[in-house]
């Protein structure tokens, strides 16, 4: 059974010129469809994650500030597109990702310096101390549990940890199987389930409450980056070079989008996936390398790169219902995605670069 088709169809406003969409573009605030976020000079601000708070009044982005050399959180009011109070800078290394509890009064941060954060919205405080979180090496991935009373964590060290939100405890012993990071953790819908990613090429389901895997892991291949359950629980998406959505009933492929079926591409790479509210769309950032020598007339959108090609960097959109990609990428751009996140009406993506942080809407 296939999931509802969107009813959103992906138009992106005030970026007339290819320059625009908030690469160089002074701040737009009216409507709020445009960058959040700009250094002093290009490369100042790279932007890591961005996450919408679930009653959509806020956005929250994590990045790296070379101006000041700060690994900051900021918080933007997601209707004006104003910063909310100045960014936290408590973390001393990437804030890898950020989840906002369900009743969004709290934001859960994971950085490399190896510790998980806990902090009030209201007033941006900290919720108590720093917790280590990692065996060694940093924290890549958080989520909370649909009821918000617990929170994962995937570490570099190989394992993934449960904590209790209000003591800030951990829960028992960690998961343990993969052999390399977990650069991805997140709970199913009804809560019974983790998913995990990991650069050992596998992407694995557990049971929360005995910490065993679901049988062999779901999907295979080159170092597994990105996982997403679908807003229902029924299907998953996992990429690393390809993009895979599989049916949880059954567990087979149901959606595929294949990196090498460009002509003239050396490689290409899924840095982001995010199903769309509701679950007829998944939203992908692919970063491509071009093979130069092979094409005649630069591609569209493209910039020469260090090796002698070209770089093609984008957030693309594929309808589940239909199993194909949309024709127009939702945004092109010569920075690569690092980050992007759906609202939870639909209708507006957050988008990050290593040069900046904006929204585009989504108009039905």
């Amino acid at each position: 059974m296939r999931l509802p088709t969107a009813s959103a169809a992906l138009v992106l406003l005030a970026c007339a010129a290819l320059a625009g969409c908030g690469w160089t573009d002074p701040e737009i605030r009216a409507p709020f469809t445009g960058e959040l976020a700009k250094g002093n000079h290009p490369h100042s601000i790279t932007t890591n994650v961005a996450t919408f708070s679930p009653d959509g009044s806020l956005l929250a982005t994590g990045r790296r500030n070379y101006d000041n050399d700060k690994h900051e959180i900021q918080l933007w009011d997601a209707t004006t597109g104003a910063a909310v109070g100045p960014p936290i800078t408590d973390h001393t290394d990437t804030v890898h990702d950020l989840a906002f509890s369900p009743d969004s009064t709290t934001l859960a941060s994971a950085s490399g310096d190896g510790t998980l954060r806990l902090w009030n919205v209201a007033d941006r405080a900290p919720l108590g101390t720093p917790i280590a979180a990692t065996g060694r090496g940093g924290v890549r991935a958080v989520s909370f549990s649909p009821n918000g009373q617990t929170l994962a964590t995937a570490g570099e060290d190989g394992a993934v940890r449960l904590w209790n939100v209000d003591i800030r405890k951990q829960l028992g012993a960690p998961f343990l199987g993969h052999r390399d990071h977990v650069t991805d953790v997140a709970f199913s819908p009804d809560g019974h389930t983790l998913g995990t990613a990991s650069r050992d090429g596998t992407v694995q389901l557990w049971h929360v409450d005995t910490r065993t895997p679901y049988g062999p892991p779901l999907a295979t291949g080159p170092s597994q980056s990105f996982m997403a359950f679908s807003p229902d629980g029924r299907y998953l998406a996992a990429a690393s070079l390809h993009l895979q959505v599989f049916d949880l009933a059954n567990r087979n492929p149901v959606a595929s989008w294949d990196s090498n079926r460009y002509d003239g591409a050396w490689g290409a790479l899924v840095d982001g996936l995010y199903f769309s509210p509701d679950g007829g769309t998944v939203l992908f950032a692919v970063s491509e390398l071009l093979n130069g020598p092979n094409i005649a007339t630069p591609p569209v959108n493209a910039t020469p790169n260090y090796v002698g090609g070209y770089s093609r960097h984008t957030l693309r959109a594929l309808d589940f219902a239909t199993g194909k990609e949309r024709a127009t990428p939702v945004l092109s751009g010569f920075e690569q995605f690092s980050a992007a996140a759906y609202s939870p009406d639909g209708r507006r993506i957050a988008w990050g670069t290593s040069v900046s942080a904006g929204v585009i809407r989504v108009v039905g």
